[in-house]
């Protein structure tokens, strides 16, 4: 699901549908799904059960409201950690040097200008990564 805005990009990065939330609530599009990977949380996560198939699973990597809903919907939630570790960070490092991963950085910033950086994602209109420079 992305914004029309961004709708050609996530093509190029091989979306086979896209799903515009601004033109119409993505759970009225969007069915049977396996899994869901959610990134945002709150009502988000509540509406994205629903698109869920019976027996499928959504990640979540943001906190996630305790208690019935998962069960009602006939799926189940599971939480993902990441703690960074040299073994990751070189393993990552492979594979975009591989060519198998292209990161997108929307924007590079010097050290002195991190309140812009900040600014930028806490606006929540990135797309891809904001990359400080030391």
């Amino acid at each position: 699901m992305t914004s029309a805005r961004n709708a050609e990009f996530v093509r190029g990065l091989g979306a086979d549908e896209v799903v515009d939330y601004t033109a119409r609530p993505f759970e009225e599009v969007v069915h049977d799904i396996d899994v869901v990977l959610d990134t945002v949380g709150g009502d988000t996560f509540r509406r994205a059960l629903a698109t869920l198939r019976k027996g499928g699973i959504m990640v979540t990597i943001v906190a996630f409201p305790e208690g019935e809903e998962a069960k009602a919907h006939g799926v189940r939630v599971k939480r993902a950690f990441t703690v960074a570790n040299a073994g990751s960070l070189q393993a990552i490092t492979a594979l975009v040097e591989a060519g198998r991963v292209t990161p997108h950085v929307e924007k590079t910033f010097s050290l002195v200008d991190v309140k812009t950086a900040l600014a930028l994602s806490a606006a929540g209109r990135v797309r891809g990564k904001i990359v400080l420079t030391i």
